[in-house]
């Protein structure tokens, strides 16, 4: 482990926050050969894009994300390690965004495609399978539909977006907050990704913690469901 790595680790445990299982699968994909990465929706203190850059030196990462409150924070975390300058990191909304063909080698999107509609879904795939270099690929994690609880009245789904929106409950049964997410299958997300000409391999679904908040310190109640793979242009 090198020393920015070390750095890293100390300020990640600093602010309590913890590795995900599907973090970690995601970071162990890289390979040294992919040295253009695009990060949309960027982790917690951009601490899995200071790993892809302490991985390699000739690494350039580029992390967006549209929660202004984050990427500050990332921002602050990534300048204090000083790599600044091979993780640029900006506000974007992915439907709005876009960059040059054969941009990137590898894309990691994890935990970020599923707040977008059926429509919107098809519209950012397409950019980003433009984006993708020639056998590059693309580490997705999506929710699974395997969460919803169709049984509450609370809950609500529009069939012309696919989105769902639900509650989070307080511990006196009273609703919390409500979020909207389009909840995924095997076959609904694979079928987003061919239409973007991208195939998808090696996927599997399975539980993991999830955090209710940006800084993992509120762990979930529940065991998530989620859909991983990877896709290859």
């Amino acid at each position: 482990m090198g020393a920015e790595e070390k750095v890293s680790l100390k300020i990640l445990e600093e602010l309590g926050a913890k590795p995900s299982i599907s973090e970690e699968h995601g970071l162990a994909l890289i390979r040294d050969t992919d040295l253009k990465i695009f990060s949309p929706g960027i982790s917690t203190a951009g601490f899995a894009e200071i790993r892809m850059a302490n991985g390699n030196p000739d690494r350039h990462i580029v992390a967006t994300t549209i929660d202004q409150q984050g990427l500050e924070f990332a921002n602050q975390v990534i300048g204090e390690v000083g790599l600044q300058d091979r993780i640029k990191t900006k506000l974007e909304d992915l439907r709005d965004g876009g960059y040059p063909d054969d941009s990137f080698d590898f894309i990691y999107a994890r935990l970020v495609l599923h707040y977008l509609s059926t429509q919107d879904l098809d519209l950012v795939l397409g950019k980003l399978a433009k984006s993708l270099k020639y056998e590059g690929r693309m580490f997705v994690v999506v929710r699974s539909e395997k969460n919803m609880d169709r049984t509450d009245p609370n809950v609500t789904y529009d069939s012309a977006t696919k989105l769902t929106t639900y509650p989070t409950y307080r511990p006196d049964g009273s609703i919390n907050a409500k979020h909207t997410r389009y909840f995924h299958t095997p076959e609904s997300i694979t079928s987003h990704f061919g239409n973007a000409g991208l195939k998808v391999n090696d996927l599997q679904e399975y539980e993991e913690q999830l955090y209710g908040d940006f800084m993992r310190k509120e762990i979930s109640q529940t065991k998530d469901h989620v859909i991983e793979f990877i896709a290859t242009k």
